[in-house]
């Protein structure tokens, strides 16, 4: 990833009343973020560097700006609600998005994330939400009383689709239906010997594979590897190796610092976590 996520923190002299509110929406590949913060008192609460289009429902405020950051400064206001629009809370590749939230407020969190129409969930979310809806058209996902350290949420865009291949398909596939049923008997078995063939071929590639990574592993080294041999696109997240292998935060580190040094895997940051990836 080459972008910077920003942390949002702030200081106050007078605890809040009940959770505060924190809402994204994201669209376009920005963020419309949107906190309720209830009653507050000598405010100073620090905005990503390229928040724009802010505004607030009180008058009495103060925006400083900073080379890493926005200042927000709120001598008292009642019932104060601020939004702003952000980049730097998404993260994008080729591929898949990332909206990553670091968590530095000392009160508990109402989280709430629309992620865009045309996306779907990607198979990491962390942790886990309390609440995954859908208003028709996109998805919504919330977390009640949050306060760990951070979320991680990936989705991707379905692609969009042709109707005139989408004909060509049907008719392709009905061709093909009645020529299998015509000529049902030999083509059964022309198939049955491919899919045990291929089945042998496939078999015998992933036996000479793993036995070429695990070569001199031993114990939670080798399970390591074989985990992510097993996984899609060969990769995980450390959360998800530690609590599937079972491993500890600092073993897991020193058994993934010495396959690294072996050149068996990768590590790409994301944030304060680490994508672990099997080398080819």
């Amino acid at each position: 990833m080459n972008k910077t996520v920003i942390f949002i923190s702030f200081i106050f002299l007078l605890s809040f009343a009940s959770a505060i509110s924190y809402n994204v929406d994201i669209y376009d590949g920005s963020a419309l973020v949107e906190i309720d913060f209830e009653d507050v008192y000598n405010l100073e609460f620090e905005l990503p560097y390229d928040a724009r289009v802010f505004e607030t429902n009180v008058d009495n405020y103060e925006l400083i700006d900073f080379e890493e950051y926005k200042l927000l400064r709120v001598n008292r206001a009642d019932d104060l609600k601020i939004s702003y629009i952000t980049n730097s809370i998404i993260d994008e590749t080729s591929s898949r998005s990332f909206f990553i939230f670091k968590n530095n407020f000392d009160e508990k969190l109402d989280v709430s994330l629309i992620i865009p129409e045309g996306a779907i969930l990607g198979d990491l979310i962390i942790p886990d939400a309390n609440e995954i809806i859908t208003d028709g058209k996109r998805i919504i996902l919330k977390w009640n009383d949050f306060s760990e350290e951070e979320i991680v949420v990936d989705y991707n865009f379905i692609k969009e689709r042709n109707d005139f291949w989408i004909c060509v398909f049907i008719i392709l596939l009905i061709a093909f239906i009645l020529f299998y049923l015509y000529k049902s008997r030999k083509l059964k078995k022309q198939i049955k010997k491919y899919k045990q063939k291929n089945k042998t071929v496939r078999k015998k590639t992933r036996e000479r594979r793993k036995k070429d990574y695990t070569r001199n592993l031993f114990g939670e080294e080798k399970k390591i590897i074989e985990y992510l041999l097993n996984k899609k696109g060969n990769e995980s997240w450390t959360k998800e190796l530690a609590r599937e292998l079972e491993i500890s935060k600092v073993r897991l580190s020193r058994r993934l610092r010495s396959l690294e040094q072996k050149q068996l895997i990768e590590k790409i940051p994301y944030g304060n976590e680490n994508r672990i990836k099997l080398l080819k």
